[in-house]
């Protein structure tokens, strides 16, 4: 990125609303998506912890850490994306649901009727369901932040 780290901390001082100590997530209203700030988080000399802000409440954003760094005319960035602590206890949970539905579904050894189908199919589509939303944010949440990047050539 053609830009240098100094600058570089102060545009992202410039996107993000800065998480207060001791706090995970607030909830914001949607006036303050209008002053430019784009993400949510905290923000050291050279390293940050940021979420994309949204109007509302949306439990699958997830988190970005990263860290950058070097010359004084160019940023070097490493970024990596986690699920947030929410998304990954559902996506649990409703696998621990799927695996126990399956397991009563053997155990019981006798004919399979529509009802064991039906009571199978309804874990794993909910599994199914949380797990493709939580890849939908995640990946909609990675083109917001490359976007925002200054000298991105792909954002638009």
């Amino acid at each position: 990125m053609q830009l240098a780290p100094v600058n570089f901390y102060n545009y992202l001082h410039s996107i993000v609303l800065l998480k207060p100590a001791g706090c995970y997530l607030v909830w914001v209203e949607s006036s303050l998506l209008d002053s430019g700030m784009k993400f949510y988080g905290s923000i050291e000399a050279q390293s940050f912890t940021i979420t994309p802000l949204i109007a509302g409440r949306n439990f699958f954003t997830p988190i970005f850490r990263g860290s950058y760094g070097g010359s004084e005319s160019e940023t070097m960035l490493h970024v990596t994306v986690k699920d947030s602590p929410f998304s990954i206890g559902m996506i649990l949970f409703m696998t621990i649901a799927v695996v126990t539905s399956f397991l009563e579904t053997v155990a019981n050894l006798r004919t399979v009727t529509w009802q064991d189908v039906l009571w199978l199919a309804i874990p794993v589509g909910l599994w199914l369901a949380f797990y493709l939303l939580n890849r939908y944010f995640k990946r909609k949440a990675v083109h917001r932040f490359f976007n925002a990047l200054p000298g991105n050539p792909y954002a638009g």
